[in-house]
C-alpha cells in the first residue's frame, strides 16, 4: 500500500497549519491582555496622593477635602494611607499598648467634603466607593467635562449643588438610598436629559433640577411640596404624585415646552411663580382642595381659559397678570378674595 508523505491526521499535517495556529493563538492572547488591561485602568483606584485628606475624630474614618490631580477618569481610593493619631482618631482604643503615639493604616474613605470636585473641568468620569456615606455640598459644582459618575449605594442626602454647573452629564442614576435632594443640587446640567427619582425620596429642594434638559419626570409618592424644575425647557410632560400638598416657589417656571397639567386632589396651594412664563401652558385642571394661588403664580402663561374652583379662598397680586391668551374665567365661589392686579393686563379676559 503506497504511503502518502503527510495524511490528514498526521504529525506532518500539524506541522504544515502550526504557523496559521501560531498566529490565531497569538492574536487571542494579545485581545485577551488588551481586555484584562482595559478592566484593570477603568477599575484601578486612582492614586492616594492626588487627593487631600483628613481623619474625622467621632468616626472610624477619613474625608476626602480636596482632589488635585489631572486625570480624567477617577476612581475614588477606597483607603488612603496616613499616620493618624491614635488619641485623636482611635479615641485611645490602642493605648493599652504603651509606647504607641501615632500608626499608619489605610483609613477607609466615609465621605466626600464640600468642594471636593470643585471646577475640576477635566474630569470626566468618577467612580465613588460603597464605602462613601456622605457628599458634601458643591462637590462636583462646576465639573464641565464631567460624563458620568458612580453614586455609592448608602448615600441618604445629596447636598446643595452638588453637581451644579456639570453641563456634560447626560443621566444618573440616584440610589434607592437617597431620601433627599437639596437645593439646585443638578442646576446647570443642561445636557442632563435622564434622571430617574426613586420612590425613597421624600425631599426635593428649590432648583434641584433646574434648567436641564429634561423631557419628562415622574416625581414620586411621599413628596407633599413639588419643586425643582424651573427653566427646563424641554419639560413636557409631569406625573405629579397624589401626596402633593403645594407647588412650590418657581417650580415649574420657565417651562416653555409644557402645554397641559391636571393637579392632583390634595393641593391646598400655588405658591408664588409657580408656572411663571409657562408661554405654552393653555389649559390646567385646578383641584377643588387648592385654597390659594400665589403672587405671579401663572403671570406671562400661555393659559387660555380656567375655573376657579369653590375651594380657592384667595388670588394673590399678579397672578394671572399678561396671559394674553386668556380669554374665560369661571369663579366658582364669588367670595374668593382676588387682589385688584390678579388679572392684571389680560386684554381679551371676559368673567
Amino acid at each position: 500500500m503506497p504511503q502518502h508523505d503527510n495524511p490528514i491526521g498526521s504529525c506532518g499535517g500539524c506541522f504544515w497549519n502550526w504557523p496559521r495556529k501560531k498566529s490565531i493563538v497569538i492574536k487571542g492572547l494579545i485581545a485577551v491582555f488588551l481586555a484584562v488591561g482595559l478592566y484593570l485602568y477603568a477599575t484601578k483606584s486612582t492614586s492616594a496622593d492626588q487627593f487631600t485628606s483628613y481623619p474625622r475624630p467621632e468616626e472610624t474614618g477619613t474625608d476626602l477635602w480636596n482632589f488635585h490631580g489631572h486625570d480624567e477618569h477617577v476612581v475614588v481610593p477606597r483607603s488612603v494611607m496616613r499616620s493618624v493619631s491614635t488619641t485623636a482618631w482611635l479615641g485611645g482604643y490602642f493605648t493599652r499598648f504603651t509606647g504607641i503615639k501615632s500608626m499608619n493604616r489605610p483609613l477607609p474613605i466615609t465621605g466626600l467634603k464640600g468642594s471636593t470636585f470643585g471646577n475640576c473641568t477635566s474630569v470626566k468620569s468618577v467612580k465613588i466607593p460603597n464605602s462613601i456615606y456622605h457628599i458634601g455640598d458643591q462637590g462636583f459644582m462646576g465639573c464641565t467635562s464631567l460624563e458620568s459618575i458612580t453614586l455609592p449605594r448608602h448615600i441618604s442626602f445629596i447636598q446643595p449643588f452638588t453637581f451644579s454647573g456639570c453641563r456634560s452629564l447626560k443621566s444618573i442614576t440616584i440610589p434607592e438610598s437617597v431620601t433627599e435632594i437639596g437645593d439646585d443640587a443638578f442646576h446647570g446640567c443642561v445636557g442632563l436629559t435622564s434622571a430617574t427619582i426613586p420612590k425613597s425620596v421624600h425631599t426635593l429642594g428649590s432648583g434641584a433640577f433646574g434648567n436641564t434638559s429634561l423631557s419628562s419626570v415622574i416625581i414620586p409618592e411621599g413628596i407633599t411640596i413639588i419643586t425643582g424644575f424651573s427653566n427646563c425647557k424641554k419639560l413636557h410632560s409631569v406625573t405629579l404624585p397624589r401626596s402633593s400638598k403645594e407647588i412650590g416657589s418657581s417650580a415649574f417656571a420657565d417651562c416653555i415646552a409644557m402645554k397641559s397639567l391636571t393637579l392632583p386632589e390634595g393641593i391646598v396651594k400655588i405658591d408664588n411663580s409657580a408656572f411663571y412664563r409657562c408661554r405654552n401652558l393653555s389649559t390646567i385642571v385646578l383641584p377643588h382642595s387648592l385654597k390659594e394661588i400665589g403672587i405671579h403664580a401663572f403671570e406671562s402663561s400661555g393659559i387660555e381659559s380656567i375655573v376657579i374652583p369653590e375651594s380657592v379662598e384667595t388670588i394673590d397680586a399678579y397672578a394671572f397678570a399678561y396671559c394674553q391668551n386668556l380669554k374665560s374665567v369661571i369663579m366658582k365661589n364669588p367670595a374668593t378674595k382676588i387682589d385688584p392686579n390678579a388679572f392684571l393686563s389680560c386684554k381679551n379676559l371676559k368673567f
